[in-house]
């Protein structure tokens, strides 16, 4: 079977790999090529976490995920994953971390509750004054995102498999089924199955399917400046990810330094559109004021710290917060992986063993993510249940 995998981000990538693994014959294409800037697995970092409410889907896809990343860096002999532990801040609504724990125990994960003094005692570099609960998730950690679809675009090319970078300008269609696609080098590619995972470019390319489901929203991520004395309390060997969970107001989280970049903050917000085929990348004073005072609050040795890098990306969010997985309605040797809604990216193993599953198998796609959800209609929410 010759397959075409359109996109080289963290779900195009793991398809394309696993596909291969399975002795498939298989293209991966992408326009910018793998890890670039403007893919929405770019940047940096991912967390990787497994705390997930009531949804078991995701906590059981973590679950198959983990192993699936560590024989990647074992076959490569490199290693992309961190682990740092996850702090959780919470106010008064904690359903989401208490409804997860019984899910991760059954997945082999846990979830500590910590007493505030406690807390404050294992993690000195936080103020917790304005904190009512605290969980530890200690199987949480980071992934070096960019460098992870680099890693498996360069695999997957030398185990032989093709990588093509350049822009998909036309798809074929013929009597139920896509027949080939045309792409900016001139060339035509024909293949018995096609998957596309485009990120945010799926809503561009296949907008009378998706307008009313998906949108586009603006992320900045800022790293601040450790303090001169003491910053190694701040970095991923000794500091966890942290995240603010308060689902009635502004949600922050971030990342401790890691390869000296500096103290990761962002806000999870989704209010704001944008356009990645010509928008600008720069931050916005505004909200890095907001964040920065934040910052100042939460660790007091950083009030006041040096902004020293910013990025701006993009969320592919669907309006519930789900993912996409399913065949496109018009041709059924397509598939469409989109909607990671800006949680997706620790999961691409799973999602690609799904695709594996799906052509290799005959298994069927996970109905919790198809596109005839929508039909009924679905509540406008982020991953975490906040209205969207």
């Amino acid at each position: 079977m010759k397959v075409a995998v359109i996109g080289a981000g963290c779900w195009g990538a793991w398809s394309a790999y696993l596909l291969q693994q399975a002795s498939l014959d298989v293209a991966l294409i992408d326009m910018f090529g793998a890890g670039n800037s403007r893919s929405g697995s770019g940047g940096e970092s991912r967390v990787i976490r497994s705390v997930y409410g009531t949804d078991e889907i995701y906590v059981k896809m973590v679950a198959e995920s983990y192993p699936l990343w560590e024989e990647l860096f074992e076959e490569t002999k490199t290693n992309l994953y961190t682990e740092t532990g996850l702090l959780w801040m919470a106010q008064d609504d904690t359903a989401y971390l208490d409804d997860c724990a019984p899910l991760m125990e059954k997945w082999g994960f846990d979830l500590e509750k910590i007493a505030i003094d406690e807390a404050q005692k294992r993690f000195p570099i936080f103020n917790l004054d304005d904190v009512k609960h605290c969980y530890f998730e200690p199987k949480a950690g980071l992934l070096e995102a960019r460098n992870c679809c680099q890693l498996l675009a360069r695999t997957f090319v030398k185990n032989g498999g093709q990588f093509i970078q350049s822009k998909l300008e036309k798809i074929e269609e013929k009597n139920g089924k896509c027949t080939s696609i045309t792409l900016s080098n001139g060339s035509k590619l024909e293949a018995d199955f096609f998957v596309f995972a485009l990120g945010p470019w799926n809503l561009f390319q296949f907008q009378d399917l998706l307008s009313e489901i998906e949108y586009i929203s603006r992320q900045e991520v800022y790293y601040f400046g450790l303090p001169e004395q003491d910053s190694n309390n701040y970095t991923a060997q000794n500091a966890p990810i942290w995240l603010d969970y308060n689902p009635d107001s502004d949600l922050y989280y971030g990342l401790p330094s890691h390869h000296n970049r500096g103290f990761k903050i962002a806000y999870d917000y989704r209010t704001i559109p944008f356009d990645p085929r010509k928008d600008d990348r720069n931050p916005t004073p505004k909200l890095v004021e907001n964040a920065r005072k934040y910052i100042g609050q939460r660790f007091l040795k950083l009030k006041n710290a040096p902004l020293v890098e910013a990025r701006v990306c993009q969320y592919e969010n669907s309006i519930d917060g789900h993912f996409i997985i399913d065949h496109h309605p018009r041709m059924e040797n397509t598939l469409i992986l989109g909607g990671s809604s800006g949680h997706g990216f620790k999961m691409g193993p799973a999602v690609g063993k799904f695709v594996q599953s799906f052509l290799v198998n005959q298994s069927s796609l996970p109905s919790f993510f198809s596109l005839q959800r929508f039909e009924k209609g679905v509540a406008n929410q982020s991953q975490f249940g906040q209205s969207a």
